[in-house]
């Protein structure tokens, strides 16, 4: 199996070939893109829409290498800022509320969260 980085680069390049053949749905999203943006300092939306379909396929197709992800590998593509407050929270039996983005493979925090070793995140084993 190809290693990770490979994969997603697979990812990203299947989003530019889609992208590179669309031409009604790359219309649609750059002109929803101009709305969005309308008044403000923003003229990428060619880019925006690109990285839309890169995004959209790493995001779709990352379950597929879960399984490949490990703590070692995964903290080359996500730092998780904060840890030590998640840590100090659970350590005193509390509970944290986490918000993160949904900005590309949203999956990939929820990924690395669950790779850490139970003791690190459940304060010595709980």
């Amino acid at each position: 199996m190809a290693p990770l980085s490979v994969s997603l680069f697979v990812f990203a390049l299947m989003g530019k070939a889609h992208y590179s053949v669309s031409r009604g749905k790359k219309r649609l999203l750059r002109e929803k893109l101009s709305r969005i943006f309308h008044g403000q300092n923003f003229n990428d939306y060619e880019g925006a829409a690109r990285r839309f379909f890169e995004n959209w396929y790493t995001h779709t197709l990352l379950p597929i290498v879960f399984t490949r992800l490990k703590l070692k590998n995964i903290n080359r593509f996500i730092t998780i800022d904060g840890m030590d407050k998640i840590e100090k929270a659970l350590s005193q039996g509390k509970g944290c509320l986490l918000v993160h983005g949904h900005f590309g493979p949203s999956q990939f925090p929820l990924v690395a969260l669950a790779l850490q070793p139970a003791g690190e995140l459940a304060g010595e084993g709980r």
